[in-house]
């Protein structure tokens, strides 16, 4: 029964009222109790050795805290028919409505009883009602109902079912995944509608500012979508995102990775900060370069407000987060990139060392830590030019120092490239032509590089040309192996997936076709570093396959090609980027250049499910868990190491920094 005492009371003690109906034998054990329950403490505080409580200081501050027990105020009212099944009290006043299992429906007035129990508080003696341990006052009252209906006829406790009408619809699983239709807004319509978009997907697709007012707004997904036309746009169902932001740059990135920071691991309070460094494409020397970017000030998005102006959310984040609406802060740092644009970067694991691509067949090695050095000093200085979007301050400081070791011993250009996390220092690199190059540093600058506290880079390299295609097949995509020195996997052109151990040259170990057609290319893979059995390949045909290494054999024996343990086809656009969760052993993410898609392949796929016949650029898997929409052509999508399930994605259109509402 609601009271007079304000809403979001988290002050102790606390206080309440309720009504509860019984059924017991006879008239004595039908009846209707109003409880009124006071001193409601919370549970007694641990004491640490010295004596103190190890709970800070602050509650105890504003609670006053006592040893001491409850009180309980009862006061009962005679049910005219038989137990009750079921009650319900009205909102707005305190009529209390009751089903009888004699098949009467009764209304009760509460409110000369409630005033009642205000002027009797904490008197008598308690009779009937023990448990609580604390005082206890009962006053009987015989007044009854004051309206009782018997057009029923029968008894109910309102859990029968009714058949099944067009008025009257029932959901087989209420825990199932619904997908909603929506409405079009005219975009000159000022008021604020959040359209409530598929679980999976989060944007909304508004309509053009022609559109009728009062249309239908559709929840819009590119796996099972119209195409959009010219004059339609997407926009954003901010509920769907526990944060959110984009950035605008002033030219186009293919690449970028994180660089880790001293912030520490699982890190889950907000306002987040990272660290990231992008290569850019664009005209003239000046549209290829470097950037070191920090981003700061990442909160969460604003929460809903309810009727009151509270937070719909709970009040537990709001304790231990610092909320505020203020943009996030964006300070950039340039560094000349030499040689035409970046076709793909990524950073050494143990120290702030990029390798890039350059679209001119040169692989560049850039120290970033006098950068880093200069960025932390120079924090929140300056005005930013050239880089909008983030909303919030942006300091640009320009270096013209570049790289430290150039290499153009491929003769052409490429794209794959990628650090061992096993042994530091080690690059491998492949190019168009079929070419794979493995780096390792000098005996001489060993010492300078597995150390992350070392202050200079390694200057001296040992490369060599560890395999080269015989047809010139396009070496797409390289990894090491999570575990092992010497073994890499390659994606190749032409749909092969390869297996190559550095102690033997010129030969792969394993070679596969892993898709579904010949000369289908194979853009991008990933190996599972929790479950280092199971590699990603991202096909040029949109095809997203997960392979079981121990089932493809050495070489000696059966030609028959493996079967994939999880195919997903829905993609129609060509998968650009593939990254395996940095501590969920199960949960993927990939790229096509319509949008950004989190799979968890832990979730099996109903058994009618598998014997429907769909059309797989139609049917949304089970597995998939989001989509993030609105960016154009995206290129590559990778998690952040160290906050959980934040992703950033690089595309046409810019940067985007997200955390699923459902991750």
């Amino acid at each position: 029964v609601s009271d007079q005492l304000g809403s979001n009371r988290t002050r102790f003690p606390h206080e309440c009222l309720a009504v509860v109906g019984t059924s017991g034998a006879g008239d004595d054990g039908n009846k209707l109790m109003l409880l009124k329950l006071s001193d409601l403490n919370r549970c007694s505080k641990k004491k640490d050795v010295d004596g103190d409580d190890s709970d800070s200081d602050s509650d105890s501050e504003s609670d006053e805290e006592t040893d001491d027990p409850p009180t309980l105020e009862h006061l009962s009212l005679s049910h005219p028919s038989g137990g009750v099944n079921r009650l319900r009290v009205m909102p707005e006043k305190p009529i209390v409505a009751t089903w009888s299992d004699a098949g009467v429906v009764h209304l009760f007035d509460l409110q000369s009883q409630l005033a009642l129990l205000e002027r009797n508080a904490g008197k008598g003696a308690a009779g009937g009602m023990s448990g609580m341990g604390g005082a206890a006052a009962s006053m009987r009252q015989s007044k009854g109902s004051f309206f009782d209906y018997e057009g029923h006829g029968c008894e109910t406790d309102g859990t029968h079912e009714l058949e099944e009408t067009l008025e009257n619809l029932r959901f087989e699983d209420p825990f199932e995944d619904q997908f909603e239709e929506e409405e079009f807004v005219d975009d000159d319509d000022e008021e604020d509608m959040k359209p409530a978009a598929e679980p999976t997907s989060t944007p909304a697709a508004s309509a053009p500012s022609t559109t009728v007012e009062g249309a239908a707004v559709q929840g819009w997904t590119p796996l099972n979508s119209h195409k959009l036309s010219q004059d339609e746009r997407l926009e954003i169902n901010e509920e769907a995102y526990t944060m959110h932001h984009a950035l605008t740059p002033e030219w186009p990135s293919l690449s970028f990775d994180f660089v880790s920071d001293q912030l520490g691991s699982n890190r889950t309070r907000f306002p987040h900060e990272c660290l990231a460094v992008v290569g850019t494409s664009g005209a003239g020397e000046d549209g290829n370069k470097l950037m070191l970017l920090k981003l700061s000030d990442l909160n969460r998005c604003s929460k809903k407000k309810d009727v009151d102006g509270d937070d719909s959310d709970s009040d537990s984040d709001s304790e231990s987060d610092e909320e505020t609406d203020d943009p996030p802060t964006l300070e950039h740092l340039s560094l000349s990139h030499p040689s035409g644009g970046v076709n793909r970067l990524r950073v050494m694991p143990e120290k702030p060392i990029v390798a890039t691509w350059s679209d001119a067949g040169v692989v560049h090695l850039f120290d970033l830590q006098s950068q880093l050095a200069l960025l932390e000093r120079n924090a929140g200085k300056g005005a930013a030019p050239g880089m909008g979007g983030a909303g919030g301050a942006a300091a640009s400081l320009r270096q013209s120092k570049g790289s430290f070791f150039d290499y153009e011993g491929h003769g052409c250009e490429g794209y794959a490239l990628d650090w061992s996390k096993v042994s530091p220092g080690r690059l491998v690199t492949g190019d168009v032509q079929g070419a794979i190059h493995v780096w390792d540093v000098e005996a001489a600058a060993a010492t300078n590089t597995p150390s992350p506290a070392a202050t200079t880079p390694p200057t001296k390299w040992s490369i060599t040309k560890h395999y080269q295609a015989n047809q010139s097949q396009s070496v797409e995509d390289l990894q090491w192996s999570p575990t092992e020195a010497t073994v890499l996997a390659a994606g190749e052109c032409g749909g092969m997936l390869k297996i190559y151990d550095t102690r033997q040259k010129s030969k792969p170990m394993i070679s596969v076709s892993a898709t579904n057609q010949q000369n289908i290319d194979i853009n991008v893979i990933a190996w599972n570093h929790h479950v280092t059995n199971l590699l990603a390949t991202g096909c040029d045909d949109g095809t997203l396959s997960v392979w079981d290494l121990r089932t493809f054999g050495g070489g000696g024996g059966s030609k028959k090609e493996p079967l994939p343990l999880a195919r997903f086809t829905s993609h129609a656009k060509p998968i650009t980027s593939v990254e395996w969760h940095p501590t969920d052993e199960s949960m993927i993410v990939c790229s096509d250049e319509d949008a950004t898609f989190v799979y968890d392949l832990s979730i099996e796929e109903e058994e009618d499910a598998k014997a429907k016949p769909t059309n797989p650029q139609e049917d949304i898997p089970p597995q998939l868990l989001f989509v993030h929409c609105g960016s154009q052509f995206t290129k590559e999508v990778h998690w952040h190491p160290q906050i959980p399930s934040m992703l950033m994605t690089t595309s046409q259109t810019g940067y985007s920094l997200f955390i699923p509402s459902n991750l």
